[in-house]
């Protein structure tokens, strides 16, 4: 390998020193201050992109925690859920009259019963998210528990939308109707 000045600014000639440049200010030869000019100049580039660099690992990093909290607002939202809810058994049935929340704020409960919760995980006033964690699905369209399906984890209802839920359960169970008003 040739040591030019392209072979050694690639890096394909590794033989390369560290050196110390020291020289008197009165001189005026500009060929003295040229490579300690280029030099200063590298690392003051070297330590601009690393403050960019930073900065954009910090922009990432808080654009990572927004998407992950939610930047719904936190406080009451004057809006209501309703929640019905029907237990049956082989035995009869038992409905519940409607439960309204209002105002509906991040962290409200707003459903628990047969091994199921559903909390407020963020809400505005155009829609809410709401997670849940249990044995609930939306039935099939004529009404039926589909066996095969997985428990919903996360709802997302727009303002006037509603849905229904069912548990995965044979002997007794639970179907839950939340409207977002």
């Amino acid at each position: 390998m040739f040591p030019d000045a392209e072979n050694i600014r690639n890096g394909l000639y590794p033989v390369t020193a560290n050196f110390y440049v020291v020289y008197r200010k009165d001189n005026d030869n500009p060929n003295i201050s040229r490579p300690v000019n280029r030099s200063v100049t590298e690392r003051r580039r070297r330590q601009k992109m690393k403050k960019v660099i930073l900065v954009c690992v910090f922009l990432m990093l808080s654009l990572m925690a927004v998407a992950l909290t939610g930047c719904a607002n936190s406080g009451p939202v004057d809006k209501a859920v309703i929640v019905e809810s029907h237990y049956w058994s082989e035995l009869g049935s038992t409905p519940n009259e409607p439960a309204v929340i209002k105002p509906v704020k991040r962290g409200d409960l707003i459903f628990q019963g047969f091994d199921s919760t559903i909390t407020v995980k963020s809400v505005n006033d155009k829609k809410i998210v709401l997670d849940v964690d249990g044995i609930l699905v939306e039935p099939t369209p004529d009404g039926r528990i589909d066996f095969s399906k997985e428990p919903l984890t996360r709802i997302v209802l727009e303002s006037g939308q509603s849905i229904q839920l069912v548990s995965l359960s044979m002997d007794a169970g639970v179907r839950v109707n939340i409207g977002f008003k």
